[in-house]
């Protein structure tokens, strides 16, 4: 069940604190004092409360979306963002404890070894290394290489992370809610601001609008697109988190329908609240309108269709079918309402069969998805070359773009970047063949332990939903890069934790 006064309280945290990015935004002269003030707090919270800051490090991505730069420091044109500030001092704290306990003879950190999963990490790491030395024997331009592969050691949490989750484990009686509750209020929170930003945009508040815009736009935190009508698309890369909450309530709620979540039976209370925020996560990954992120989304759903028949039969299937219709037709009438409300008064009018129908087909004229299969062919010659070892990060590839501002600046289109849309083929360009095959390896492992988990007790729906999401990671990551970024590598680290919380023999069930 979920707490619902620490589902509060996280909520109206987050939106002052997001509130107060928007004002240091637009007053340069204190940014640096609240990045060091935030800094500096995140450092005693550290030092005090390792668990704690542990749960901030993830919620941070969950609001950073995809650069983190809600807060940050501006060092003569180089950006260090409060994410990688966070890195460095929550490694840094966790470091210094463990060398002082290693030096005292506390050798507690070092049963990782120990764990199933840790092999498949070592072999995945070793790869990452092969990435930076080959990048540095090709020479690839430092620049490049550094902002390429500093995501790639968000895996370096593995340690800190084993840390907390071993001295939640030792506490013997724990439970998940709480932190089931507040990153639920994260998510919440940001697929509320995503609705909000479409209200806005949708009406005549250019005076709010523009500064909005900006903000979003230079803090990395989503992109705005004008759309048909009145309508405009409001992405956050985060958003993908918006999607295991789905996935999450939507098997739930078959649940509940199936009669087989007698704890919610007779709570009228608990199902409008869970309805609501259901409606919620379905209205925001519609509004998304994220090609790669509805592909991933079905790809899971299929996984939970065959679940949701294998367990519960004939009421499976019809409460599936049941909860997809109802879920989307409420929330596109609740999506036409938002945008078209008359106070302020609306831009413009727009079909939302036609929207949604268009931006599902046009795979080849968009200036994105165009460029994006522009991409392909130059990508896939580079990592010909060196099929099985890579290139290195910071690897970089020219093709033709035809994106608006890559036009602005190159009227041919020509742009070059190490950063590729094509998640997958980043990462076999970078690691080569054996580095990806190492990857997937460690994805299936987990898929495979949490459905040997499932059979160990089918009323458990954890094991699914842990499985379903890795699924969905996966998918988004062959169009959008995810799994080489702190968003889909920490959303990874979380996921193996929690579970091996619920591998544990130990482990009260509270789902």
């Amino acid at each position: 069940m979920i707490d619902k006064n620490i589902f509060k309280k996280t909520f109206l945290y987050l939106a002052l604190l997001e509130t107060i990015s928007i004002a240091v935004f637009y007053l340069p002269s204190i940014q640096d004092i609240v990045f060091f003030l935030l800094c500096l707090s995140f450092l005693f919270l550290s030092l005090k409360n390792f668990k704690i800051a542990a749960l901030i490090i993830v919620l941070e991505l969950i609001i950073g979306s995809k650069s983190g730069d809600l807060f940050f420091l501006d060092l003569s044109g180089i950006t260090l963002s409060v994410r990688i500030a966070f890195w460095l001092i929550f490694l840094s704290v966790f470091l210094s404890k463990n060398l002082i306990d290693l030096l005292k003879g506390n050798r507690q950190i070092l049963e990782i070894i120990k764990e199933p999963w840790f092999k498949y990490i070592m072999v995945l790491f070793i790869f990452i290394l092969w990435g930076l030395l080959n990048a540095v024997y090709n020479h690839n331009q430092f620049f490049n290489l550094f902002f390429d592969i500093n995501a790639w050691f968000y895996f370096l949490f593995v340690l800190p992370f084993y840390s907390v989750y071993k001295e939640l484990k030792s506490e013997g009686q724990w439970t998940l809610n709480s932190f089931f509750t507040v990153i639920l209020s994260a998510i919440i929170w940001i697929s509320t601001k995503t609705l909000i930003i479409l209200f806005l945009f949708a009406h005549k508040l250019e005076f709010i609008n523009t500064g909005l815009y900006t903000w979003i736009r230079k803090t990395g935190v989503g992109e705005i697109t004008q759309m048909q009508g009145g309508f405009y698309r409001v992405f956050f890369q985060s958003h993908i988190f918006v999607l295991l909450a789905l996935l999450a309530f939507f098997y739930i709620a078959i649940r509940v329908l199936s009669n087989k979540e007698k704890n919610w039976k007779n709570d009228k209370s608990e199902i409008i609240f869970m309805t609501c925020i259901f409606m919620i996560l379905v209205m925001t990954t519609i509004v998304s309108l994220s090609r790669s992120n509805w592909v991933g989304l079905i790809v899971a759903l299929g996984l939970v269709f065959v679940f949701a028949v294998w367990q519960y039969r004939l009421k499976g299937l019809v409460n599936f079918i049941l909860v997809t219709v109802i879920s989307l037709l409420v929330s596109m009438a609740l999506i036409v309402l938002l945008v078209k409300f008359p106070y302020p008064k609306p831009i413009g009018g727009f079909a939302t069969a036609d929207l949604i129908g268009n931006r599902a087909t046009e795979v080849k004229t968009e200036a994105g998805v165009s460029s994006r299969w522009n991409l392909l062919p130059e990508l896939w010659d580079e990592i010909s070359d060196q099929p099985l070892l890579g290139k290195g990060y910071g690897t970089t590839v020219t093709y033709i773009s035809n994106d608006p501002r890559v036009r602005e600046k190159s009227l041919d289109g020509e742009y070059t970047t190490y950063a590729f849309e094509w998640g997958w083929l980043d990462t076999w360009l970078k690691i080569g063949l054996f580095g990806v095959v190492s990857y997937i390896v460690f994805l299936i492992y987990l898929c495979l332990d949490s459905f040997f988990l499932f059979l160990k007790n089918k009323k458990n729906i954890a094991p699914i939903i842990l499985l379903t999401s890795i699924v969905l990671v996966s998918a988004i990551n062959f169009f959008s890069p995810y799994l080489n970024h702190p968003i889909g590598i920490g959303t990874i680290l979380v996921l193996m934790f929690l579970l091996s919380f619920y591998k544990d023999k130990d482990f009260k069930n509270t789902t």
